[in-house]
């Protein structure tokens, strides 16, 4: 659970999305969402079930068919090149790993968080 409370948030400025990919010691999950798409919806779904127990993670969500730019800058800065639905997990504001489409299940988000190494950056 993140620092306010709330298991997912939105991120609904660039100052938001900006402050993710800081230098900090914060752990991130940033799921890159289709609102449309039902393998998104899947995702979105699987995330929503290990937030709540995600102690020192902040997990967040970007729309993106409100905000595809913001999806281009995240493949830039992360070196991932965009894929939709995509989790990436930010730790000291660095892309450690990613996981897309069906990927995106509980059992393979609480590896990624245990051994990021062992995941697709």
């Amino acid at each position: 659970m993140n620092r306010t409370g709330e298991a997912l948030r939105w991120i609904d400025s660039k100052d938001q999305l900006h402050a993710l990919f800081s230098e900090s010691s914060t752990q991130v999950l940033l799921l890159k969402h289709s609102t449309q798409c039902p393998i998104s919806a899947r995702a979105l779904r699987q995330l929503n079930s290990v937030a709540p127990a995600l102690e020192d993670v902040e997990c967040w969500a970007l729309d993106l068919l409100r905000h595809r730019d913001w999806s281009n800058w995240i493949a830039e800065h992360s070196g991932v090149v965009h894929e939709s639905p995509q989790l990436l997990y930010l730790h000291n504001g660095i892309c450690r790993s990613s996981l897309s489409h069906f990927e995106i299940e509980t059992v393979r988000i609480a590896q990624l968080l245990e051994r990021p190494s062992e995941v697709r950056p």
